[in-house]
């Protein structure tokens, strides 16, 4: 089965010196909203240390399939969680790792942390294997040689996902060329770099 276009990932992404931010929005495309929807903004901050993010603050609002509507503040000590719009914010310790958009998509070559995390969960990572490769032409996305990373990730319900990120350097900066998640029995949702 081959993959599905799985949405929109508008991302900017700034960096001074040791510190970064990453700005963001997603939503899911009309072929994939018929096994998930999901649609929100994110925003990221931290500090690059030894050529890897680490995250000191994140955000996100969203509504997806699974909830109405959410909204996850993580500071420097907690994560604030506000499920619903008539929902008070409940007090969460702040998970560990850093965040998924931060570790996956802007570290140089792979992620080798044991963590990565949305805000509000944790989530164990596992870097497979890493290999050259080399994305096909496709009209209006990156393509070229790759450094491809295949992870292996623990869901919040326990289920192991393959996860598969080409990384390349574009405009100075290391960068997500293509993320695929692999399922079986479904079409891999897939993310890739316009130019």
């Amino acid at each position: 089965m081959g993959p599905i276009v799985a949405g929109d990932l508008d991302l900017s992404v700034f960096r001074s010196d040791e510190r970064y931010g990453v700005l963001g929005r997603f939503l899911t495309s009309q072929s994939l909203n018929a096994y998930y929807n999901w649609e929100g903004t994110f925003a990221a901050s931290g500090v690059w240390v030894d050529q890897r993010p680490q995250t000191q603050s994140y955000l996100v609002r969203s509504e997806s399939k699974d909830d109405d509507y959410k909204v996850v503040i993580m500071g420097p000590d907690s994560t604030q969680l506000l499920e619903g719009r008539d929902a008070e914010f409940e007090t969460l310790p702040k998970p560990r790792g850093t965040d998924l958009i931060s570790g996956l998509m802007f570290t140089p070559q792979c992620y080798a942390g044991a963590f990565v995390h949305d805000g509000e969960d944790t989530y164990p990572i596992r870097l497979l294997k890493t290999r050259p490769s080399k994305l096909s032409k496709r009209r209006g996305f990156f393509s070229g040689p790759v450094t491809r990373c295949d992870y292996e990730i623990t869901t919040r319900r326990g289920k192991k996902r393959r996860l598969r990120v080409s990384m390349v350097q574009h405009n100075g900066m290391w960068v997500a060329a293509e993320v695929r998640v692999r399922l079986a029995l479904f079409p891999d949702p897939v993310f890739r770099l316009r130019t």
